[in-house]
């Protein structure tokens, strides 16, 4: 009888680096362990591998230490768009996707110094790319602008697996993203994320004499304007951002998408005890740059090297999905 797949996306977290860590692990150890032992362990022990086990998948994984959100992305196009896929389709009974959204300041692009496609942190600084990244992060990357991006690649894919047969999750990793979710009212979106006092300037300055009041626009759900008056308003060559607003389904896959703190880091805290925390940005840099990532290294949920899930948190997450997963 043909089984069950699950694919899985996501950085170090859906992969299991780190996880070989064991208390009081030496880290000239630890370090040598993540060179050369981690990948055996890593398949079997992370929490894809605890799923996998627990609910009889066969697990094919994508995800890689240090990834970019772009990596996953087109590793995913190459997957989903071969032969591949077509034959997975064809011969298992089910096919899962587990995806994890990771750091967003993070990118993959080519190099014409290496003659390759690189997978970077913006924060790195030891290598020859470093002041490249420097002026790409100055002139070209906003961070409201990176999640826009993100969120109408969830939404494409949600509509891809949906039409393909797929069932597909969504999480954030180690950071809480707020996604401008279409079936938010449009003055929350704007407040929240762009600012509300330039738009209004551009929708004045291109508005046409049956566009209502930038006012009467923003405090009403988009479903009570007058369709035809939203046909003259989303045309995308006269005012381009509001294209995200039409016909978007919602994020329906997105795993406890309306929650506080939804990521992963947030959930082991507060399962481990720490109830109130500051939302800060962990690096995911080997780093323990946030309250989060400290308490959960004091209580052994984390290393205390490179801040990674150890066996007993990737245990911990396969219990968070499997329930999810189940329901």
């Amino acid at each position: 009888m043909p089984g069950k797949l699950l694919i899985t996306f996501g950085c170090s977290w859906t992969y299991g680096v780190g996880l070989s860590y064991y208390p009081g692990m030496p880290e000239s150890e630890f370090c040598q362990e993540h060179v050369e032992g981690e990948m055996s362990k890593a398949d079997s022990l992370s929490f894809r591998g605890i799923i996998s086990k627990k609910l009889n998948y066969t697990n094919k994984n994508f995800s890689r230490g240090g990834s970019s959100n772009q990596m996953q992305f087109r590793l995913a196009k190459e997957y989903f768009g071969s032969n591949e896929f077509d034959r997975d389709s064809e011969y298992y009974s089910e096919i899962v996707v587990l995806w994890g959204i990771t750091s967003i300041y993070r990118n993959e692009m080519y190099s014409t110094l290496e003659d390759r496609t690189i997978n970077f942190m913006y924060s790195s600084e030891n290598d020859l790319h470093a002041s490249s990244r420097k002026e790409y992060v100055k002139y070209f990357f906003n961070d409201n602008h990176e999640i826009r991006e993100i969120a109408l690649d969830i939404l494409f894919w949600d509509k891809f697996f949906s039409k393909n047969g797929v069932t597909n999750y969504w999480f954030d990793t180690f950071n809480h993203n707020d996604y401008p979710v279409p079936d938010l009212q449009l003055h929350q979106f704007l407040k929240n994320s762009y600012g509300m006092k330039d738009y209004k300037k551009s929708y004045n300055e291109c508005a046409g004499p049956s566009w209502p009041q930038w006012e009467d626009l923003i405090t009403q759900n988009i479903d009570l304007v007058d369709p035809e008056i939203l046909d003259e308003i989303y045309d995308t060559k006269r005012f381009d951002w509001a294209r995200f607003f039409v016909d978007f389904p919602g994020f329906n896959n997105f795993i406890d998408l309306k929650n506080k703190n939804r990521d992963l880091a947030s959930y082991l805290a507060r399962q481990n005890g720490l109830d109130n925390f500051n939302k800060q940005i962990h690096t995911s840099n080997w780093k323990a740059d946030t309250d989060c990532i400290k308490f959960l290294a004091k209580v052994g949920i984390v290393n205390p090297y490179s801040f990674h899930p150890t066996q007993r948190g990737h245990q911990q997450l396969a219990d968070y999905f499997i329930e999810k997963i189940k329901d």
